[in-house]
């Protein structure tokens, strides 16, 4: 009689036990692919339509280039998050990235390393820690041609010995600051861009989260701590419209002032 009883349980464990197995297969099945527009020219100012109501600066670009970036389904490391596509505007607004070595960090779609490859780095680092998350990276990288340049590679930031696999100019990446992310990140850097990859006039990191972010204020001190100048600045207001308006299906909810540029400089030396 026992037996009997446990006989449709058994059966019943054994089709949920499938179910999540099916489940998890199906979860890096590939998605439809994102095109991802990154600005590449910079508006000249006078020559701007003084009749338009965009906020014109002579970061603001007019012309975009695109490439695809494929998805993983239900997986964050897989999905391309706003903060990504609003750092790649950024980037290609504010940043001369031409002939400097990138490395993103928590890369998921590697949307921001294919954006510093489209905008002239020589040598691309994208970088997650989920292996099949890594493999899909490459995988990006070869469709949309820039597989010489950029290179992915598993990597977590919190674990030692924190070194890359070669030395970089600068370090970005978006929201990837969580628990105990807060300090090690900061201390990444400083690994990732030795003193003498440092420039004055350029940063040695730049990081975009939405401003509810837990962590954020951690990450600061650490990075103080770490020996870095650091700024946090809300994303402008011209950029986010013209990210927007290139991905209105991906940012058609971004409005307001609901993401921050984090940038970390070298730190002036003490005298």
């Amino acid at each position: 009689g026992d037996v009997y009883k446990r006989q449709p349980q058994d059966k019943a464990i054994r089709e949920l036990r499938q179910r999540a197995v099916n489940r998890s297969a199906s979860s890096y099945k590939a998605a439809a692919p994102v095109a991802v527009a990154v600005a590449t020219k910079a508006v000249d100012r006078e020559a701007a339509d003084s009749d338009s109501d965009e906020d014109f600066d002579d970061a603001v670009v007019a012309e975009c280039v695109k490439f695809d970036v494929e998805t993983l389904t239900q997986t964050s490391g897989g999905s391309v998050w706003d903060a990504a596509l609003l750092l790649a505007h950024w980037l290609a607004a504010k940043l001369d990235l031409r002939g400097l070595r990138c490395l993103e960090v928590g890369a998921g779609c590697g949307a921001v390393g294919l954006a510093c490859a489209a905008l002239g780095a020589r040598h691309v680092g994208v970088t997650d820690n989920d292996g099949e998350v890594v493999a899909h990276l490459a995988g990006n990288a070869r469709r949309n041609g820039f597989e010489h340049v950029v290179d992915a590679y598993e990597l977590d930031f919190c674990k030692p010995p924190g070194e890359p696999r070669a030395d970089y100019d600068v370090v970005v990446g978006s929201e990837c600051v969580y628990y105990d992310s807060c300090g090690a990140l900061a201390d990444f850097v400083a690994a990732a861009v030795p003193p003498e990859a440092r420039s004055a006039d350029r940063p040695c990191a730049v990081f975009c989260m939405a401003d509810s972010r837990v962590g954020i204020d951690a990450f600061a001190a650490t990075a103080r701590r770490a020996g870095f100048a650091y700024e946090r600045v809300p994303f402008p207001r011209e950029l986010r419209r013209r990210a927007r308006s290139a991905n209105p299906a991906q940012l058609a909810g971004v409005d307001g002032n609901t993401h921050s540029v984090h940038v970390l400089y070298p730190a002036a030396p003490r005298e």
